[in-house]
C-alpha cells in the first residue's frame, strides 16, 4: 500500500505455516504510517508474526508506537513477535526506544522463523 500524498511505504504479507511475515519498505512517517498499520491489522489474524524491516529507511515515533501496539496485541493472544533484518539506523532507533527490550530481534528471516517455530 502506498499513499499518493507523502512518502512511499508499503507492507506485504507472506504466510509460512501459522506465521505471518510482514515485510515493510519505504519511509514510515506521518503521511503513511496510519494507513500502513491499518493494513497490517486487517491482514493479520494469527498469533505469530515477524516484522521484516529490511526495506525501511525511516520510521518516526508513531511507527515505533504502532510496533509496540502490535506487540501488546500479540501478547494478549499469547503469541510471539520477532523483528528481523533492520538497517543499522532503524535498529538503533528501535533499540533507543526500548522496543528491543520487549521484542526479540534476529538478523535474518530464517532465524526469526526458527525462533517462533519453537513456540508454534
Amino acid at each position: 500500500m502506498s499513499e499518493s500524498r507523502g512518502t512511499f511505504a508499503e507492507v506485504t504479507l507472506q504466510e509460512i505455516d501459522d506465521i505471518s511475515i510482514m515485510t515493510f519498505t519505504g519511509e514510515l512517517d506521518e503521511t503513511n504510517v496510519d494507513a500502513i498499520f491499518k493494513k497490517v491489522y486487517s491482514l493479520f489474524s494469527g498469533k505469530y508474526i515477524i516484522f521484516n524491516l529490511s526495506g525501511v529507511t525511516y520510521g518516526n515515533s508513531k511507527f515505533i508506537g504502532y510496533v509496540a501496539s502490535m506487540f501488546d496485541h500479540i501478547e494478549e493472544k499469547e503469541g510471539e513477535m520477532v523483528i528481523c533484518e533492520c538497517q543499522p539506523a532503524i535498529l538503533d532507533t528501535l533499540d533507543m526506544a526500548g522496543i528491543l527490550l520487549m521484542i526479540p530481534y534476529t538478523k535474518t528471516i530464517e532465524e526469526a522463523l526458527v525462533k517462533i517455530g519453537a513456540s508454534v
